[in-house]
């Protein structure tokens, strides 16, 4: 059903993005206008219920990543004060200066969280302000407990609704739902996001003055470096002239996707299947590949094992799928596709996509960012307090240990011992996520989880081959280093 609905949305969306660009009367820029919030709202309530169906089917994974709380909220707040000013509300953020600078948390997920709590702050608030204050609950050494309320002046819940608001498809009343629309999802969501997170979700609220919603977290603190910032400098990169080919079999999808290669001045040439696609490979060259994962003939996972096994194409391949569950992405990546799109897909979000693989696959980067893509010391140059002779122990540690598990993972796949590899990458989880590397992170864990519930020899070996050729790239670049 994913596939289903989001292949006629995107091209809809996609269409009416090109229709903007073009000269149009004041009437016509308000109905595209138009049409583009109804297809948005639309695409909304699709990501809501298919949200839901992940989480219901764990499907849902939270990243773990460094990130500052305060931005987050103040970006939410800042996407969102256009409307506040519309409705004459008064919008603010309170934010402790005890809370951490950097904490570690799904950064997209929380702001996922705001998003639809001041957003329905927004939604039920004519007269007065909309506040949004973050403190200090609880300070560890290594974690904080913080709490989040967004506070309104809204026209507030009886006591009755507040035992069903986290009820999927709630509304207070059927006026409610006529008056403000939504769904009756959003609460649900936010609810099973904040449970994920080990957090926990309050609600006060008094018919016709307003509600106070307390979102409780415990974060580890981060540390301060470069990853931190999720500012790319993608502004000076120019895919001019990258020749790309474009696999996919909806026609109004590739017009979509071809309007926006060429307004990025990308060249492309166009396949219709994955048979297409490898046979068009076998007599040119490109640079990128944006594949379609269902497609009849020969799908984009098929058509990619052929690239990177038979061709031996290192080409960077992207998927374009309308299914972003993690059981789909896994096997893009055991299939070698580098990075994927769902659709429909926001313009932004495809350049900045076809320039990251572009970046690595051709190492413009300087020498110190290569290191980046496989390891951070950040967190253990932290601990350390200035003692260089600590890193350089646990970077002697990490290595000896890394080759010792690694050759006994390799003896332990040949006799089938599987429950002795579960142990052995648990052993060396902590080391890896103390070394900062991060991009084998739901390789680990799946190879941990597989070995302990399956006997697929095939997954366990090429989620091994994943996770061995980062750990040894990372001990090479770790042996360079010499603190004491």
């Amino acid at each position: 059903m994913s596939h289903e609905i989001r292949t006629p949305l995107n091209a809809i969306i996609g269409f009416l993005r090109e229709l903007k660009k073009q000269p149009l009367s004041d009437e016509q820029k308000k109905y595209i206008e138009n049409s583009s919030l109804a297809s948005s709202h639309l695409l909304s309530i699709i990501n809501n219920v298919l949200d839901i169906s992940k989480i219901e089917a764990g499907e849902m994974e939270l990243e773990t990543i460094d990130f500052e709380l305060e931005k987050s909220i103040k970006k939410v707040t800042s996407i969102l004060e256009a409307k506040a000013k519309a409705k004459v509300l008064a919008m603010q953020v309170i934010f402790s200066p005890t809370i951490s600078k950097v904490l570690k948390g799904d950064a997209f997920r929380i702001e996922q969280i705001l998003f639809n709590l001041v957003g329905n702050s927004l939604k039920f608030t004519n007269i007065g302000s909309i506040t949004v204050q973050c403190d200090l609950i609880q300070e560890y050494e290594n974690k904080q407990i913080v709490s989040i309320a967004i506070i309104d002046t809204g026209i507030g819940m009886d006591q009755s609704y507040l035992n069903t608001i986290f009820t999927k498809f709630s509304q207070e009343e059927k006026n409610t739902t006529r008056k403000f629309g939504g769904t009756g999802l959003g609460m649900t969501i936010t609810k099973e996001l904040v449970e994920l997170m080990d957090g926990e979700i309050s609600i006060e609220s008094e018919k016709n003055v307003g509600t106070t919603i307390k979102i409780k977290l415990t974060l580890e603190k981060g540390f301060m470096n470069n990853n931190t910032s999720e500012q790319s400098n993608t502004s000076d990169f120019s895919l001019e002239n990258i020749k790309v080919l474009l696999v996919e079999d909806n026609e109004f999808n590739r017009i979509v996707a071809q309007n926006s290669l060429k307004y990025f001045k990308c060249e492309v040439i166009e396949a219709i299947n994955g048979l297409e696609a490898v046979e068009v490979l076998k007599t040119q060259h490109f640079d990128v590949i944006l594949m379609d994962v269902q497609m009849p003939v020969m799908d984009g996972i098929e058509a990619t094992s052929i690239i990177r096994n038979e061709l031996k194409s290192t080409i960077p391949i992207i998927a374009l799928t309308a299914n972003a569950f993690k059981t789909e992405i896994e096997k893009f990546k055991l299939a070698g596709i580098n990075d994927y799109i769902t659709k429909p897909f926001d313009e932004d979000v495809l350049y900045k996509t076809i320039y990251k693989v572009i970046h690595h696959q051709k190492g413009i980067v300087e020498e110190k960012e290569i290191e980046k893509l496989s390891y951070d010391l950040s967190s253990i140059i932290a601990i350390s307090r200035g003692d260089n002779d600590f890193v350089q122990k646990m970077i002697d540690i990490f290595i000896e240990q890394t080759i010792e598990v690694c050759n006994e993972i390799e003896n332990c796949i040949a006799v089938n011992n599987f429950i002795e590899i579960s142990r052995l990458i648990h052993k060396i989880k902590p080391n890896i996520e103390g070394m900062g590397i991060n991009s084998i992170y739901d390789e680990v864990r799946e190879l941990e989880r597989i070995c302990e519930n399956s006997d697929d020899k095939e997954k366990i070996q090429l989620l091994f081959t994943i996770v061995k050729n980062t750990l040894m790239a990372a001990v090479i670049e770790l042996k360079k280093i010499k603190l004491s």
